[in-house]
């Protein structure tokens, strides 16, 4: 796993990231940068399953890929760190 040290100094150790889920449901939810795709995936999920059983959501992470909006980037790799990745080191700069 990588460590607060590998973190390069110019990005926090944490930011928020917001997901939409449907067209009416969007959360915004804090993340550690050493966390890992499919960990923030997972307690989106958890934190959240009462909302989406009442919307008819699937509830488990195998349903959902992240994909950044206005980006064609999906996030496929569940355990790549979040600090890990290119596009999120450019727009926390």
């Amino acid at each position: 796993p990588l460590l607060d040290k590998d973190i390069p100094d110019y990005l926090p150790k944490s930011f928020q990231i917001k997901f939409y889920l449907s067209t009416n449901f969007t959360k915004t939810v804090s993340c550690e940068a050493t966390q890992t795709v499919g960990q923030t995936l997972e307690n989106l999920l958890k934190n959240n399953i009462n909302l989406l059983k009442t919307e008819s959501k699937p509830t488990t992470k195998k349903s959902y890929v992240l994909k950044f909006k206005g980006l064609e980037e999906y996030l496929l790799n569940g355990s790549c760190h979040l600090n890990a990745l290119e596009t999120i080191r450019t727009l926390l700069r």
